[in-house]
């Protein structure tokens, strides 16, 4: 975690927040309360805000914002993310297949970490998975949680 949080340009339209240099959820938290807050002040010429794991991009129109006044009022939005309180996490039930042509890596996963596949079934389907953000494959959710008891490379 920054002690501060960095304001980086990203060429002349867009701009990223760092909130720190770790996936946590803490960041995840004040990225969630930051987007919240952009998103309720409806900021003329903000025209996309992307979420990452540790920072938030800012697409913008530069002729209908300056820089340093999209700065400006994103740094007074930061000031006051304590007291926004976020909705609470959707929670959304995933089917999954395990073994065979849809899930060939199980067996993988089970050798290397010296378990069963039912073991692994069992560890992996028992917790609920924070989503960090969503990757460049339409679809792709980034997770975290993930029980060290069945990590694999």
């Amino acid at each position: 975690m920054y002690e501060e949080t960095k304001y980086l340009q990203a060429g002349d339209q867009a701009l990223n927040i760092e909130f720190g240099n770790e996936i946590s959820q803490e960041i995840n938290r004040k990225i969630r309360a930051m987007t919240l807050a952009i998103e309720r002040e409806k900021i003329d010429g903000i025209v996309e805000v992307v979420p990452t794991y540790r920072s938030l991009m800012i697409h913008y129109a530069p002729l209908q914002i300056e820089y340093k006044k999209l700065v400006e009022i994103l740094k007074k939005l930061e000031s006051n993310l304590k007291n926004i309180d976020l909705p609470a996490p959707e929670v959304i039930e995933i089917p999954t297949l395990y073994g065979g042509e849809y899930g060939p890596d199980i067996e993988n996963v089970a050798k290397h970490n010296k378990l069963s596949a039912e073991e692994v079934i069992k560890i992996h389907t028992s917790k609920e998975y924070l989503i960090y953000m969503l990757g460049f494959t339409p679809g792709f959710s980034y997770l975290g949680g993930m029980d060290q008891r069945i990590a694999t490379p």
